[in-house]
């Protein structure tokens, strides 16, 4: 498509694939770093290197660059026309692989005016192209593997050094850049250490822990929370806004950029404050070092990617969602979320691929709500998952009925929703006595007829005050038709009842002995 001006698109695809290739914290940490500093220094310095002036709209000239989307790996750019275009897409491109070797990076260019129609074509065009150069033009990521050469044990690449005695990767040694590990720990100390100084104890030093060991001493379940959280409808949102406006306003779309950005950033902020809160409900009060429960590895527009200590995931999630929607109500935009519950053992190629089906399958929940509510799945992860997720959930989720179904999820998160669902799994796993529930669990994977024989047993005895540990508080029977209204199972054929029991070692709400660690 012929027009006046260069409309360039640059996208690290794969971005989450290159981040988790090796499972290392210290090389998930360099990787993410290495997006931030493509956006936040590469950008800018390759501007400058080409004398380009940014403007919020095209100028007179030709040495001026319009940024409409720099975010979360992908940059959309506006330039004077085809020869700047390709100038730009060329300094940027055979930099960013000689500096970052193996990061999965693709830019392509289409002319374009600036009427609606003009646009739209060369969206598609950019599309199709950069479709195309990913399936022809695969980035390399090393030598081929001859034979006299070592293989990287960690992710199966040529190996180029060794790590003490294992043979690591280029890509490997790139994403260890102790420079890269240093700036990522500066920007989290200058976002954030301020607001955690609010809550913790004078004289706490601050640690944000870059291996998993650190992150998990001294918990008895040491599992992780990989949480995925995608924005909704984001692309119409954008049209609308723009088609609002009555034409194409480079300056409006930054501007809505920033703020979605902004309601990110301030969500993580309250979600971060809400995990260490919770941490902090200890009876000790002398502190030398708090190691932060969590690290944040992609956040960009609508996009978190973060790894939480697991007993603190689901709390993070209802904060940040709370915050989020509070600060987009205008806009009505909200979110899907997809949390795995992992070891940290677990290949994080293969977590990533599940907790982006979580997401998916989250946000297919309220696909056709209007309004739309954000939503959430998650995977307690207690084996190896072969299949994908639908097939795993009909394989361990479904009863020997084959029509109930042993799991509530995925789930609506209207307000106030997720706290009392975790108030409700804490009275659950606490105040019910466990011989009584695990039983009834093994009712509903028969059915729900045996279900409700159970249901109503469990019930009489409760009323009669049967069943428990002599010290153990007991639910109230109002309490309980409150919580199993209809019986375990609800009117829709899904139980929650292992999904509560399935949190027993992954909620803090209610529970004793969950402890910050400190030094």
């Amino acid at each position: 498509m012929a027009g006046k001006y260069a409309s360039v698109l640059i996208e690290v695809g794969g971005i989450q694939s290159f981040i988790f290739a090796t499972g290392k914290l210290k090389e998930m940490i360099g990787a993410s770093q290495a997006m931030v500093a493509l956006h936040d220094d590469f950008l800018p310095e390759i501007r400058r290197e080409l004398n380009l002036h940014e403007v919020d709209e095209p100028a007179e000239g030709r040495d001026w660059i319009v940024i409409r989307q720099n975010a979360a790996g992908a940059l959309r750019l506006l330039l004077a026309d085809e020869a700047k275009g390709k100038e730009f897409l060329t300094a940027f491109s055979s930099r960013a692989l000689a500096q970052w070797p193996g990061l999965p990076l693709n830019g392509v260019l289409a002319q374009t005016d600036l009427d609606r129609e003009s646009l739209d074509g060369c969206r598609k065009e950019l599309s199709d192209k950069l479709a195309l150069q990913r399936a022809s033009e695969p980035v390399a990521a090393g030598l081929k593997l001859l034979p006299f050469v070592e293989m990287a044990n960690l992710d199966g690449l040529p190996a180029a050094g060794r790590d003490k005695r294992a043979y690591i990767s280029w890509p490997s040694q790139v994403r260890r850049d102790q420079g890269l590990l240093e700036a990522a720990d500066r920007r989290l100390k200058e976002n954030y250490d301020g607001h955690l100084k609010s809550i913790l104890p004078s004289n706490t030093t601050i640690k944000w822990c870059d291996d998993f060991a650190e992150m998990l001493k001294d918990r008895e379940q040491p599992r992780l929370g990989l949480i995925h959280i995608d924005g909704n409808d984001l692309g119409h949102f954008f049209t609308q806004a723009l088609e609002a406006g009555g034409q194409n306003n480079p300056a409006r779309m930054k501007e809505l950029s920033r703020e979605i950005d902004q309601a990110n950033q301030e969500a993580f902020q309250a979600a971060l404050i809400k995990v260490v809160g919770e941490d902090l409900i200890q009876p000790e009060t002398s502190w030398t070092e708090y190691r932060v429960p969590l690290r944040p590895l992609l956040r960009g527009g609508d996009d978190l990617t973060v790894l939480v200590r697991a007993d603190l995931a689901l709390g993070f999630i209802s904060a940040f969602v709370e915050k989020y929607e509070e600060r987009m109500k205008e806009h009505g935009l909200s979110l899907g979320v997809g949390l795995l519950i992992m070891p940290p053992s677990y290949p994080f190629v293969k977590a990533w691929h599940l907790v982006e089906e979580l997401c998916s399958s989250a946000k297919r929940l309220t696909l056709k709500d209007n309004p739309r509510p954000s939503s959430l799945d998650y995977l307690v992860l207690t084996g190896d998952v072969e299949a994908d997720l639908g097939e795993h959930r009909r394989r361990t989720a479904t009863a020997d009925d084959g029509s109930s179904r042993l799991t509530a999820k995925p789930f609506k998160l209207t307000k106030g929703f997720l706290a009392d669902f975790l108030k409700q799994a804490a009275e659950v796993i606490n105040e019910l006595p466990r011989s009584h529930t695990r039983g009834a669990l093994n009712d509903c994977r028969v059915g729900r007829h045996q279900a409700d024989v159970a249901w109503r047993k469990l019930r009489d005895n409760l009323r009669a005050g049967l069943g428990g540990r002599h010290d153990q508080r007991r639910m109230s029977l109002e309490r309980f038709d409150e919580i199993f209204e209809d019986g375990f199972f609800q009117k829709n054929g899904a139980t929650a009842l292992a999904d509560y029991l399935e949190l027993a070692d992954y909620i803090s709400v209610g529970k004793e002995g969950h402890h910050a660690d400190r030094a």
